[in-house]
């Protein structure tokens, strides 16, 4: 286990694999969605999932490896996200994981707590970086685009997330 009894460490072979299987996960959904007639990506957030379950598994670093990785690996493999998109999902994913992480190993909160600043730090990075790239004049109309069409997935995870890492941990602890 890492220095937190919350999160577990990536020394393991099963944990490294684990991490590797949540990476490969997150960039096989959205191409799997991208062929069923009538799902919206923008809408159920097939990346996000697995992002948060990394960082609450193994903490800041397996949730920042995770989340930059991500799109980058997508990217490269499936040209998903679009250039456009890359750097902002980057930069969301990579919040979402390293925080999630991060209070996992250092504070007692709620995972669903965890979760839900977490998310609300990977939007806030997503609409800074867009302002910053000069993305985007109104960073409320952007939000609204950006966000409204995954706003019931997101709940989901906040709600999905942390039961499914706390089953996986459970099976992933060596005693």
């Amino acid at each position: 286990m890492s220095t937190s009894e919350n999160t577990l460490s990536l020394s393991s072979v099963p944990n490294i694999l684990t991490e590797t299987a949540l990476i490969a996960i997150a960039i096989a959904l959205p191409v799997v969605m991208h062929l069923i007639p009538g799902i919206n990506v923008f809408a159920t957030l097939p990346m996000h999932w697995t992002i948060f379950i990394a960082g609450l598994l193994y903490g800041w670093k397996g949730g920042l490896i995770a989340g930059v990785s991500v799109p980058t690996l997508s990217f490269a493999l499936t040209g998903m996200p679009v250039p456009f998109v890359l750097p902002l999902m980057t930069v969301e994913l990579s919040l979402y994981g390293s925080v999630t992480g991060i209070l996992s190993e250092k504070t007692m909160l709620n995972r669903h707590l965890i979760v839900l600043i977490s998310s609300i730090a990977g939007r806030a990075g997503f609409i800074i970086l867009a302002l910053l790239l000069s993305r985007t004049d109104s960073a409320a109309q952007f939000a609204i685009n950006s966000f409204a069409p995954g706003i019931i997935a997101a709940f989901i995870i906040i709600a999905c997330t942390p039961v499914i890492s706390k089953i996986a941990a459970k099976n992933l602890r060596i005693e």
